[in-house]
């Protein structure tokens, strides 16, 4: 729950509604069944908590976009963070948002094979690039600029 406290010391109340997205590097020892495990667990977690969102995932990496009331995604990314199945865990954004992206998946998913990769959006040679070296757990110090431009690129 989301408190404004006014000029006039009222307690006005309202939940405000966000999305938060990271991305972290897979484990090795994180197998296709702990993925399925993950998967499963999380689709009643998050019907049970109203959380929508989607797990893109690779060999070596993981881009997750979760939607929900803020102090309950905010608690989930804090206990997801202690996932000893990835590391390096950073986080793109939370913000307030309007409306969910995807209002009926309480926990979509899609492996994402780097060598077929199909780039739908004006994105250049580099950054395509730079992407293929965020999911396979290459680098994260660059994940943020470029997750932002493939966002960017697919919301336009």
């Amino acid at each position: 729950m989301f408190c404004i406290f006014t000029t006039r010391f009222y307690n006005v109340c309202q939940q405000m509604l966000s999305h938060l997205i990271y991305i972290s590097k897979r484990d090795s020892t994180c197998t296709q069944e702990e993925i399925t495990k993950i998967l499963e667990y999380s689709q009643n977690y998050n019907r049970d908590n109203d959380i929508t969102g989607v797990l893109l995932y690779s060999d070596r990496a993981f881009i997750q976009h979760l939607e929900g009331e803020h102090d309950i995604i905010t608690a989930l990314f804090n206990k997801v963070k202690k996932d000893p199945r990835h590391s390096d865990v950073s986080l793109f954004t939370i913000s307030k948002i309007h409306e969910r992206s995807f209002p009926s998946w309480y926990m979509a998913s899609k492996f994402i094979d780097l060598e077929q990769i199909e780039f739908k959006s004006n994105t250049s040679k580099e950054d395509k690039i730079l992407f293929k070296r965020v999911l396979s757990g290459k680098t994260n110090n660059e994940a943020i600029s470029i997750i932002k431009k493939l966002f960017m690129n697919f919301l336009n």
